[in-house]
Parts: structure tokens; C-alpha cells; sequence
């Protein structure tokens, strides 16, 4: 995703941009008025198909990126939001859109999503509060990826083995940051040491939200960005990550067990419902599960149980009260640049 202020232009303007041409009865695949011809081709191919869009095409204000995908998707949800109005108004015998009527309504009654505050994350963060050991943090970070509450530590799921695609196999890859890329944690100049300032404010805040008093919400910031930031000095970069052959590490199970023992996989696996028999995985970064299964044990409880709190709040916030969803935003226009909420 590209953030800031980038404008995405419709590249070459084969891929649909003709399709949302206003002044035309016909599709036009290629609409030269959008193209720059002062420019030679030669010299920049780019500017030249797309230049006169790209300086006549403002990104809106509750936008971080703008081109014909983003207009295609803004006009697919004004038509998905009509189909749900109207099963939101579904009276009739179809149990089924009455369910998707319900969920959208539910989803817009402001008001009852102002009373509740944080309350519909608060068994969450309760269960959280009282676990003991090490293996109770491994399950319940199970718990919240098999119900989709948040994802810690790593990502994992099924698809097509790229070596073999006949056959689907389960990988693992790197995560358990919050920040778009490790080098927000890494690097100290002015950009990525006021984005960890803002998002040091951003923890210390919605821990407020939630109950915590201001000297303990301090303190899990500061937790939090420890653990993140030596989780994100693991990973790697963003280069690294586009080398395919770099990426297809595949162990035996038993291996993958044995390098990586705090990690517990028969129990990961069993509890996030993989239950065929499993003679291998991918591993995208073998070297990052290692860090995080020695960090694993270096880490006390306590901390692990601020990392985990950290991961309900901060995927719910969009979800909440306007003070969450408004200090969501805050943070996201300092990363993005966005400057509107979206309505």
C-alpha cells in the first residue's frame, strides 16, 4: 500500500481507467485527455500516459491513495451499502438476509457502540489478565487467532506449495509488529522517530481508554515497543522479502519442533484446528521463528500478557467508541497523512 500523499495513477491506462470516463457514451479503453503529450515517451514513459490526470486528480480528503481501483472500490461499496440497507429493513421469511440486516444495523447504531465503550473487548483483556505460564500465553494467542480477534507473534495459514502446486501445505511467516515495516523501528531519522513518538502515544492512550491508570499505561508502552522493536530486529526487510527462492524454507515437522521447542507446534497447530497428519511446513524466515522462540522465554508472563492486551485493543479500536476510533485516527494521520476520518 502506498501511503502519504501518493496519488495512484491508472498505469498505461489499458487496466479500466476508460471505464470511468464521464464525458464519453462508449468506453474508452486508452483516454488520451489524460495523458501528457508534451512529454516524450523516451523520456518518461509514466508521466506521459497518466501526467494529466495525475495534476488534475486531487486525492480526497479521507483518502491515503487515490487511482481507478480506489474509485471502482468506492463505487462497489455505495452499491454493497444499498444492498444492505435493504436487508437491514428485511422483514420478510429469508433468515438469511434478516441475518445480514441485522449485523449491518447492529454495526450502525452508534449510540448502543457509544454506551458499551470497551466493554465488548473486556472478557478478552480479562482472560489475558489471568494467565500464569508461558504455555496458557501460547494458548490463548491460539484462542485469538482461531476466533479472529488479532494475530500475534506471526502468521500462518494454508495455500499452495510454490515448488509443488498440486498440493496445499501450511506456512509460517514473519510478524507480530504493529508498525507497517521493521525499519519504523530501526532507523532514527526525523520521519521514523516521530512515528514511534506518536505511536508510543497512540499505546499509552488507548490503554487510558480501556481502564488502565497513566503510570501503568507508560509502562506498557514501553514494554510494548521492546518487545516490537526486538521482534521487527529479526525480520527481514522489505528487499529480502521479494526473493521467493529466499522465502520457501521447508522443514519436516519434527525439525520445526525441534529448533523452535518454546513454541509449542503440536499444540499450535491442534488448537488452530489443523488436525490432518503434517509431514512438513514452509517456513518464510526460519531465523525470526528462532528469535521469537528464545523470546519467547526471555520475556516474563507479565509482559507477554501487556503484549497480548495490546493486540485485542489495538485491532478492535476502529470498532469502538468515538474515543477510540478517534485516537485510531489520530495515529493513522500521522503514519498515513490521512486527513479526514472516513464517514
Amino acid at each position: 500500500m502506498i501511503k502519504g500523499t501518493a496519488i495512484v495513477p491508472i498505469a498505461l491506462l489499458i487496466f479500466g481507467q476508460s471505464v470511468l470516463a464521464q464525458n464519453s457514451t462508449k468506453k474508452r479503453f486508452i483516454d488520451v485527455s489524460y495523458m501528457d503529450q508534451s512529454i516524450k515517451p523516451g523520456d518518461n514513459f509514466y508521466m506521459y500516459v497518466n501526467g494529466i490526470w495525475i495534476r488534475n486528480t486531487p486525492i480526497p480528503g479521507a483518502k491515503t491513495r487515490w487511482g481507478s481501483a480506489d474509485i471502482l472500490v468506492e463505487e462497489s461499496s455505495k452499491a454493497l451499502r444499498g444492498l444492505l440497507e435493504d436487508a437491514a429493513k428485511s422483514h420478510g421469511s429469508n433468515s438469511l438476509m434478516k441475518r445480514v440486516g441485522d449485523l449491518y444495523a447492529s454495526g450502525m447504531d452508534s449510540a448502543a457502540i457509544e454506551k458499551r465503550g470497551s466493554a465488548p473487548i473486556r472478557s478478552f483483556l480479562d482472560a489475558i489478565a489471568k494467565l500464569n505460564t508461558k504455555e496458557e500465553v501460547i494458548s490463548y494467542i491460539n484462542y485469538l487467532r482461531s476466533h479472529a480477534v488479532s494475530s500475534p507473534l506471526f502468521r500462518i495459514g494454508v495455500g499452495q506449495d510454490s515448488r509443488n502446486v498440486t498440493k496445499y501445505i501450511i506456512s509460517i511467516g514473519q510478524g507480530g509488529t504493529s508498525l507497517p515495516d521493521r525499519d519504523y523501528y530501526l532507523k532514527n531519522d526525523a520521519r521514523s522517530t516521530t512515528i514511534r513518538t506518536e505511536y508510543d502515544r497512540y499505546i499509552n492512550t488507548l490503554f487510558k481508554l480501556v481502564g488502565t491508570n497513566e503510570t501503568v499505561a507508560k509502562e506498557n508502552a514501553r514494554i510494548i515497543l521492546a518487545i516490537e522493536t526486538a521482534i521487527a530486529g529479526a525480520q527481514l526487510s522489505r528487499v529480502e522479502m521479494r526473493d521467493p527462492v529466499k522465502l520457501y524454507n521447508k522443514f519436516s515437522f519434527a525439525t520445526l519442533s525441534t529448533k523452535t521447542p518454546n513454541l509449542k507446534w503440536s499444540k499450535i497447530l491442534s488448537e488452530l484446528g489443523y488436525t490432518q497428519e503434517l509431514d512438513s511446513v514452509i517456513v518464510a524466515n526460519p531465523k525470526f521463528l528462532m528469535f521469537e522462540d528464545s523470546l519467547l522465554s526471555a520475556i516474563p508472563v507479565s509482559d507477554w500478557k501487556v503484549y497480548l492486551q495490546w493486540n485485542v485493543i489495538r485491532d478492535a479500536a476502529p470498532f469502538l467508541s468515538t474515543a477510540f476510533v478517534d485516537a485510531n485516527f489520530g495515529y493513522n494521520k500521522a503514519l498515513s497523512g490521512q486527513k479526514e476520518q472516513p464517514p
